[in-house]
């Protein structure tokens, strides 16, 4: 609830005297009613409307630890108000401080934690040249600078924290020298490997302590399965190929009789080389179809390319724009999709509509879709019967009365 101020304070005294009700005055200054009655009281007992005092709290700091915390910010300029507040609660002070006391003491000081003006690490040549190219420089017109483009990079926040260090200082200590952060001029490790600095010095400590960056050895998330009850899993696999993970994995209990997932399943079985794939659909053949077939591949096992190019062969495309397809999959490994168990057989006389891309030798690709255009086909000439039929009805019925 938002504290009035001494000029609403007369306002609400005034508003009351003039007639208005309690409530219309509450909602008015956004307040509760026991406000206004508190405030009225006061006037009354009073006869003023002014706050009455209230008591300060206890400073938690002397005016020597106060003086201590400007001195080692103005000495240290990157030192940040968490560092000095361990400090101070590590003398043996009986009332311990937060890091927001060290950011008021310093801020009734002036200094205010700020972004470092970053600069480049500069030789004595490069300081020179520089130099030298300000003093040329420096005598042109502005008609002169109009013709130059001076690039500024700036940097967009979307997180809680940017990972910056702050300067504490006072109003134009820019560019004072201790407020300066110096910086490489193509930028260090951390932006080129895209990682933390906690993580740039753990690495420089395990080289200095070993020797060596390598990781040290983990012992990783405990295995939910037995290696006895993967092999059953990828057994179960190889003898049903159509089997899902998800069954699977109710199926199976893993260590202490407890459940597993349909991805503990899927992991298992990609060790062993299995992934779930799209099976190969065939036809289904008799002996007969077969023996036409044999007889079919060795007549045209001569033929030559231009012979060839006179033949389309058809391929079948399926399209999907719902999130599942609704077809099996098959678990198979690479160059088993040929494999008898891992074929799906179709009866090749069942009603479907599928789009079907004709490609012959020569490069011609022809879509046709000849279902579609039968039933549209049939759908408008029984349109145009039934259209007619009406018309010789309704003539009929006319000449009749």
């Amino acid at each position: 609830m938002p504290r009035l101020r001494e000029n609403e304070r007369n306002q609400l005294i005034g508003m009351i005297r003039g007639g208005v009700s309690v409530s219309t005055v509450a909602h008015h200054f956004n307040v509760t009613r026991r406000t206004v009655n508190v405030t009225l009281q006061c006037e009354r007992a009073t006869g003023s409307q002014k706050d009455r005092p209230r008591r300060l709290g206890r400073r938690k700091t002397t005016d020597r630890e106060d003086t201590f915390i400007r001195l080692s910010h103005l000495r240290d300029r990157f030192k940040t108000a968490g560092q000095t507040t361990t400090e101070i609660n590590n003398i043996g002070q009986n009332n311990p401080i937060s890091k927001w006391t060290v950011l008021r003491r310093l801020k009734t000081f002036g200094l205010r934690a700020r972004r470092p003006a970053c600069c480049t690490r500069l030789t004595p040549y490069n300081i020179r040249n520089r130099l030298d190219w300000a003093r040329i420089h420096s005598f042109w017109p502005r008609q002169v600078w109009n013709n130059h483009m001076f690039s500024d990079e700036s940097k967009f926040l979307l997180e809680r924290q940017d990972g910056r260090k702050r300067v504490f200082r006072r109003v134009n200590e820019r560019f004072v020298p201790q407020c300066l952060s110096q910086g490489r001029a193509f930028g260090g490790g951390i932006d080129r490997m895209n990682v933390n600095r906690k993580t740039i010095f753990r690495l420089k400590q395990r080289l200095h302590e070993t020797d060596t960056v390598s990781g040290r050895p983990r012992s990783g998330r405990p295995r939910c399965t037995t290696q006895r009850q993967d092999r059953n899993l990828v057994r179960n696999h190889m003898n049903n190929r159509l089997l899902s993970a998800s069954a699977s994995s109710r199926q199976t209990r893993g260590r202490n009789n407890q459940r597993i997932s349909a991805n503990t399943v899927r992991r298992r079985l990609s060790t062993s080389g299995l992934r779930a794939r799209r099976p190969y659909i065939g036809p289904i053949l008799t002996q007969r179809h077969q023996n036409q077939r044999t007889l079919w591949a060795q007549e045209h096992g001569a033929w030559d390319r231009i012979q060839w190019r006179s033949v389309v062969f058809s391929v079948e495309s399926r399209f999907c724009t719902d999130h599942a397809d609704g077809r099996v999959r098959v678990w198979r490994r690479s160059g088993e999709r040929y494999q008898a168990n891992c074929v799906r057989e179709h009866d090749r006389n069942s009603s479907r509509v599928r789009i079907v891309t004709a490609t012959s030798s020569a490069s011609a690709t022809l879509i046709i879709i000849t279902i579609l255009i039968i039933k549209v086909v049939i759908v408008m000439a029984v349109v145009a019967v039934v259209e007619v039929v009406v018309v010789v009805v309704v003539v009929v019925v006319v000449v009749v009365k």
